[in-house]
């Protein structure tokens, strides 16, 4: 064979390897025209149209489960002695009306341990009491408007006043004062002021009378039925439409 046959098989031979590697196989070909395809079906602008409508919705849903919570945190604070505590506009007193409108109240937890205030839900007003040991209603929450709930043993409720009473630094000076008394005169006396001044440091709780007036701070015990409340549930059906309209506003 001369060289000229044999540079002639050579380029057949190179002929062939390039025309079978310019050939795409059906496997590229299927795959490229489905990504062709898909391509074709997707649109440009992929953002949702309603994005902010979405947006509006979630906020409105966010605010609605937050008033069902509130809703669903509303009690009525049911007295031993045989009445609801009423919250009004700057006064206070009790009702055997089930479910009144200024009986629903809200208890807030403002501190631990036990520092609680309770809102009338009707009025916004808070339960209060003064220097005097008397109740009435704050439109602010100060710190006459805290009180400390303490639970009982048959589940009744306590709520004693955390600021009041403010006679107790007075009658330990005048404690401090009868002691440095050494007759036997003295002492007699002293041990009486001790009597009023453990009555004096005793706390003042809030109380409601069997007629539903309020007793004041001085005058209350714990162990008094006047003294002793239970957290009721509220069933929202017998709630008034007014009520639940004021309130959701």
């Amino acid at each position: 064979m001369d060289i000229s046959s044999m540079l002639t098989v050579v380029g057949l031979v190179v002929l062939i390897l390039g025309m079978s590697m310019a050939v795409p196989t059906p496997t590229t070909t299927t795959t490229t025209n489905s990504i062709l395809r898909t391509t074709d079906i997707l649109p440009v602008n992929t953002t949702h149209p309603d994005e902010n409508r979405t947006i509006g919705l979630s906020r409105e849903l966010r605010s609605t489960v937050s008033t069902s919570r509130e809703l669903a945190s509303l009690k009525q604070l049911y007295c031993r002695s045989g009445s609801h505590l009423q919250i009004l506009n700057g006064s206070i007193s009790g009702t055997r009306k089930d479910h009144d409108k200024y009986a629903i109240v809200n208890v807030l937890s403002i501190r631990i341990p036990s520092i609680v205030a309770i809102r009338g839900a009707y009025t916004g007003y808070f339960l209060a009491m003064n220097e005097m040991g008397q109740l009435y209603a704050s439109k602010n929450l100060t710190e006459h408007c805290h009180f400390r709930e303490v639970i009982l043993e048959n589940m009744y409720n306590t709520y004693a006043s955390a600021k009041h009473p403010m006679r107790s630094d007075r009658a330990r000076r005048r404690k401090e004062n009868k002691r440095r008394k050494d007759s036997r005169r003295k002492r007699k006396k002293h041990r009486k002021e001790k009597k009023r001044d453990r009555k004096d440091r005793k706390n003042w709780y809030v109380a409601l009378d069997k007629n539903g007036e309020p007793r004041i701070g001085p005058k209350s015990n714990s162990k008094q039925k006047m003294s002793q409340f239970l957290a009721r549930p509220v069933d929202l059906q017998k709630l008034s439409p007014r009520f639940m309209k004021s309130y959701q506003n």
